[in-house]
């Protein structure tokens, strides 16, 4: 059986939604003659704050190689330096004039400090996980007569790993995207030297990789306009999908849906809320069909799984009837997580302002065999999906009227008997993750 190395920054028990992509690869690529041996983060090494999910380290294969690398955390111990300088300085009373010139060097010193700390932080806060991991995998490839190298992102400095064993080892190389990097809402606020360095890291990744995968086929498109250099045949198109032996197949699209609560009307949403996946309008359009009575509030309950910022929290103390239907549920393992979404009748997705990206929940939301309502760009690849596969509702996360409409109508169909599950299975074969990860594993073949 032939090896591959897994570069992957996120991996159990890190609970950060990226991993899912990861672990359904590895699960089903011995299936295809290849034994994965994943290079990943220390647990000791995670950031503070990380999701964590320690169930997960159950669901990894017994016979799986994981090698675990510490990280050097270059901003953390300049900023642990900065806060023992101020600590041991002496705060001196000055005279007005003085005071502002020393605000002014101080704005001056901040723009400094703000600079170095993004260069530092290019690609991302993870590159002081280069090193290591670049050391740990020159060493499992010569131990393990690794045949492939993949790696997984973000965090781009996966990919840098990638690149930096490719030209040490001379191994092939597969870069997996899961997000774009450059056409991505994020890089919006980076500063015009920091996109110019990582328009230069895209390309060399482009260049040095011998296959590149993307998750949708509008990044693929944007790369093959971008960089004329890439042959076709070595850049595809991997949707993210589900694992069929995560919960039950979905029902037949035929057969009508039944709540176990009725007459309760259960959404759920799934994942963090936080800046631009605020949902203010869907909120808004809650509180006017509970205010105009079209939705009565005895019968819809919404369940928010993750986590949430504090516009939430607000939101809800000054809307009441709001607040008396919506559920706040922090992170759970990711079997109550599934669990959450069998037990609803809609499923609420969230994917503002981007036009290329799927968020990898959809196909778990698809798997679950509910309607899904899409908050999305009408015209982006979310909402294409959600249409074509005739998944469920889209509108625009900023259509307030749009959205109550579609709550209105759910409600109609739901009280009728009329809002259907499932998927056909045509469509059910198309997400299964094996037939993805046997696509993925005929890269694999090629390279070798």
């Amino acid at each position: 059986m032939k090896t591959v190395l897994m570069i992957a920054y996120y991996f159990p028990p890190s609970g950060v939604s990226g991993i899912y992509r990861t672990m359904r690869f590895l699960k089903f690529l011995p299936e295809c003659g290849w034994r994965p041996v994943v290079l990943t983060l220390r647990p000791d090494a995670y950031e503070a704050g990380e999701p964590r999910d320690d169930s997960l380290l159950e669901r990894l294969p017994a016979d799986l190689t994981v090698i675990r690398t510490a990280e050097c955390r270059i901003l953390e111990g300049l900023q642990r330096l900065r806060r023992l300088r101020r600590q041991t300085q002496t705060v001196v009373q000055a005279a007005p004039s003085l005071h502002k010139r020393r605000e002014a060097a101080a704005s001056w010193w901040q723009r400094c400090k703000d600079g170095v700390t993004g260069m530092l932080s290019t690609p991302d806060r993870q590159i002081g996980w280069w090193l290591p991991a670049v050391w740990a995998g020159w060493q499992a490839v010569r131990r393990h007569d690794v045949g492939v190298l993949y790696s997984t992102g973000k965090p781009w400095t996966a990919h840098l790993v990638g690149c930096g064993l490719r030209w040490l080892t001379r191994t092939p190389w597969v870069a997996d995207f899961r997000d774009p990097w450059l056409n991505n809402p994020s890089s919006a606020s980076m500063s015009r030297l920091r996109q110019a360095i990582e328009s230069r890291l895209e390309r060399m990744v482009m260049r040095r990789a011998d296959v590149v995968v993307a998750n949708t086929e509008v990044v693929r498109q944007d790369w093959m306009q971008r960089y004329p250099f890439l042959k076709p045949d070595n850049v595809v198109t991997l949707t993210n999908g589900f694992d069929p032996d995560e919960s039950l197949p979905p029902c037949s699209r035929q057969a009508p849906h039944r709540s176990p609560q009725a007459p309760i009307l259960t959404l759920t949403h799934a994942g963090a809320l936080y800046a631009q996946r605020y949902p203010h309008h869907f909120f808004v359009a809650l509180d006017r069909v509970l205010t105009q009575g079209t939705v009565p509030g005895k019968c819809l309950r919404v369940n928010l799984v993750g986590s949430w910022d504090t516009q939430t929290n607000t939101f809800l103390a000054e809307h009441p009837k709001v607040a008396e239907i919506v559920q706040l549920v922090p992170q759970v393992p990711h079997h109550a997580y599934l669990g959450y979404l069998q037990q609803s009748d809609i499923l609420l997705l969230l994917q503002p302002q981007t036009v290329s990206q799927i968020p990898a929940k959809v196909f778990e939301y698809m798997q679950a065999g509910k309607t899904i309502l899409a908050l999305t760009p009408p015209c982006g690849a979310t909402g294409d999906l959600v249409r074509s596969e005739e998944l469920g509702r889209v509108c625009d996360a900023t259509d307030t009227e749009g959205i109550q409409q579609a709550l209105e109508a759910l409600y109609r169909d739901f009280a009728a008997g009329t809002l259907q599950l499932g998927v056909s299975a045509s469509t059910y074969r198309k997400y299964d993750m094996r037939h993805l990860t046997h696509r993925l594993a005929s890269s694999f073949d090629r390279l070798v």
